[in-house]
């Protein structure tokens, strides 16, 4: 694992659009994995999707508070593998879910730096949600969410 440089860390401004575009991929890819799902799994999608919507709802309002123009949703997203049964659909979910929390982390660094103590305390804990999210797909959990190898 490495640490970054902290030069390299985005503007919490830059952070939040990331965080908007991994929300908006999140809600995208419920769709595709509650459609490969039945029973317990549709409905964990369902409330996922609905946690993701109200979560990008949320972000893109604080980048309007901001006075900053939040990027749109792509039209359309691409999965890294096909969705063609379960456990595609959860692989996929708890990916996304992990690469959510490093977006996540990514903005808890950012607003840490800048002394936003709320955003902070927010980003934070969106990181442990997106790492509860992805345990109950995978049912693995990792010691430090956010903080993936370079394989991860």
């Amino acid at each position: 694992m490495s640490i970054r440089n902290l030069d390299a860390l985005p503007s919490v401004t830059a952070a939040l659009q990331s965080v908007l575009a991994g929300e908006n991929a999140c809600v995208y890819a419920y769709g595709l994995i509650g459609a490969q799902l039945s029973d317990a799994g549709r409905t964990l999608a369902r409330q996922l999707l609905a946690e993701h919507t109200a979560s990008r709802d949320r972000v893109r309002q604080r980048l309007i508070g901001l006075s900053v123009q939040p990027e749109p949703a792509a039209a359309a997203y691409n999965p890294p593998f096909p969705i063609t049964g379960k456990a595609a659909a959860q692989r996929l979910a708890a990916l996304i879910e992990d690469r959510l929390a490093l977006v996540w982390a990514d903005l808890v660094a950012s607003a840490r730096l800048a002394q936003n103590d709320e955003l902070t305390k927010v980003a934070a804990a969106a990181v442990a949600t997106c790492a509860v999210r992805s345990s109950r797909w995978n049912g693995k959990t990792q010691a430090f969410p956010g903080l993936l190898s370079a394989k991860g």
